[in-house]
């Protein structure tokens, strides 16, 4: 991709689709081999819920920004 820069809004309900979206691409961002990891690693991304979720319900993934470059 020539320096464009990805908007993705994910829409959901409850936060089971964007917890199990954002789990596949923390595995993607870590692995420079994974055929998407160049579009994610400069991607805009907006979750949007209509129930909104606390911050614990995706305490098993990393917050963006730690430990990345």
């Amino acid at each position: 991709m020539d320096n464009q820069k990805i908007n993705l809004t994910i829409l959901g309900c409850a936060g089971g689709v964007v917890k199990s979206i954002l789990s596949l691409f923390d595995k993607s961002f870590e692995d420079v081999n994974d055929p998407i990891h160049t579009f994610i690693s400069s991607m805009n991304l907006h979750l949007v819920d209509q129930n909104q979720k606390k911050m614990e319900y995706y305490g098993c993934l990393k917050k963006v920004g730690s430990s990345r470059s």
